[in-house]
């Protein structure tokens, strides 16, 4: 059985995270920071733009969205500076967008600044993001997802078992994302709304 909303984050705690538009001025101000991720912001600024500009849900999906009976809460952990997330969290934010506010409302947290909530959901160990936990409006969890599709996951575990370089590793799999072009998430999502 899965956790309880406010137990992973406090009501009033939920109303602290950061919206779409909200998230997307931070990411956008942290491309002018001096920082170790400065790099990594701008190339994920560049993919997660081009996702935004080009990326149109498929008709599975939208059926999908309109299958929803109850308002959800969704809990998204990410990073800016995060190369999945920079492929993943804007094809979850324009299922949010599609479904609208009154189906899915939508609250991003910086893992850096809660790692107490993506403790509560780790991956094989790991601090992984971007992490979705749904919720319905009595804080009953729903589902997860993340930190990749599946068939990016099983990329990613065959490059580490064996024993690819990790920099190796990731632009296998970022070259996958681009082939890919958010059809796996797009896959799972619908399954994971319909369920």
């Amino acid at each position: 059985m899965g956790k309880f909303l406010f137990d992973v984050i406090g009501e009033e705690r939920l109303k602290t995270g950061l919206s779409p538009d909200q998230y997307r001025d931070y990411f956008q101000r942290q491309l002018g920071v001096e920082s170790e991720y400065k790099d990594y912001y701008k190339l994920n600024w560049q993919r997660t733009s081009r996702i935004e500009k080009r990326h149109s849900l498929s008709d599975r999906l939208t059926d999908a969205l309109g299958e929803i009976k109850k308002p959800q809460i969704w809990i998204v952990v990410t990073e800016p500076w995060c190369g999945d997330s920079a492929q993943c969290l804007p094809y979850i934010l324009k299922i949010a967008e599609a479904a609208g506010e009154e189906k899915i409302s939508v609250h991003i947290f910086l893992r850096d600044k809660n790692l107490d909530v993506i403790d509560q959901y780790l991956t094989r160990g790991g601090r992984a993001i971007p992490k979705l936990i749904a919720f319905d409006t009595s804080g009953n969890e729903l589902f997860q997802w993340g930190p990749r599709p599946e068939s990016a996951r099983q990329l990613f575990l065959k490059g580490k078992k064996e024993g690819m370089e990790k920099e190796k590793i990731y632009q296998k799999l970022h070259k996958w994302y681009a082939k890919n072009k958010g059809e796996n998430i797009e896959e799972e999502f619908s399954e994971l709304l319909c369920t």
